[in-house]
Order: C-alpha cells, then structure tokens, then sequence
C-alpha cells in the first residue's frame, strides 16, 4: 500500500508542476493588414471552403511566378469568392 501511496503522491506533483507553468502568459496577437500591388496573371486564387466541417473558408492569394503567398481572407461558411471586374476589389460572400 505505501507503493501506491508514493507514486500517487509523485504523480499529484508532477501534475501541480506541469498545471503551474501552463499559466504563462503569450504576448497578443497582432493583427495586420496591407495593399496588394496590381494584380497579374501569374496571381493564384486557391478557396478553402472548409467543407464538409463547419470550420472558416480561407482564401489564399499566391504569386506563382514568385511562388510566394501574397496573402489569406478570411471567410465564414461555406464562402464563395469573386473579383470584381476591374480586378481591384475582391469579395468573400459568407455565412456566419
């Protein structure tokens, strides 16, 4: 019985240990937000819809003659995704 009591007791600290240090404190995000150069025809538009879960569609504006990702929309269920006709305004249709 005094084994288990030990290990018990082990256990019961290494828990406390592990609990205490979990409480730190991450800085806050930081949000940010930029203009987009004119649009080329090497831009890639590449919609996640999320779907079948009910988690947030993104939307993934890439340059693919660079290969790099130029930026992410965030979207709400389901979303759909246009360009307006001059290509200067991009719509995210959502439900939330």
């Amino acid at each position: 019985m005094r084994t288990s009591s030990t290990i018990l007791l082990f256990l019961l600290l290494a828990f406390a240990t592990l609990t205490a240090s979990a409480h730190a404190q991450l800085p806050p995000d930081e949000m940010t937000s930029r203009n987009l150069a004119e649009p080329t025809p090497d831009w890639v538009f590449i919609l996640d819809p999320g779907y079948p879960t009910s988690s947030i569609a993104k939307l993934d504006i890439i340059d693919g003659d660079a290969r790099k990702m130029l930026g992410q929309l965030s979207g709400g269920y389901l979303s759909n995704f246009e360009i307006s006709p001059d290509h200067r305004e991009y719509y995210m249709i959502d439900t939330y």
